[in-house]
């Protein structure tokens, strides 16, 4: 893996971000009142997981406010050191709505594929939202 975009859209209060086939893995789950460090701290120890635990280290930096849409939630970067890997860095982006989390991010290996596509892919996590059910007309 080089790059990779994902959209995590509407993790239930009490699910893990990611659904393994290996049912041992102990994920971390979301809860409906996290608080932004949390939801950074659950993103953070998911990547763990998602790269190999004891394989990467995985840290988080410049927590800031964002809106997406109507929503007020948080981004931050990412970094991620995986043995016998590139190192990786990343933007997340998340936002709690209905009681459920949405997250997009992006990460990128250092230095070619994160710097070639950082901005173009920062600026598609900014325009995240959620858009109103469509009604059927008659």
């Amino acid at each position: 893996m080089l790059d990779r975009l994902a959209i995590v859209a509407g993790v239930a209060d009490g699910e893990p971000l990611l659904v393994t086939r290996d049912n041992s893995a102990a994920l971390p789950v979301f809860r409906k009142d996290m608080l932004p460090n949390e939801i950074e701290e659950l993103v953070e120890s998911t990547m763990v997981k998602l790269f190999g635990e004891g394989q990467a280290v995985v840290s988080t930096a410049n927590l800031r406010p964002c809106r997406f849409g109507e929503h007020a939630g948080v981004m931050y970067d990412i970094e991620a050191t995986v043995t016998d890997s590139p190192k990786y860095n990343g933007i997340v982006g998340a936002f709690i709505a209905n009681d459920k989390l949405y997250l997009v991010y992006f990460i990128g290996a250092v230095p070619y594929n994160y710097d070639k596509h950082a901005a173009k892919e920062e600026a598609i996590i900014k325009s995240a939202h959620l858009r109103e059910p469509e009604v059927p007309t008659a």
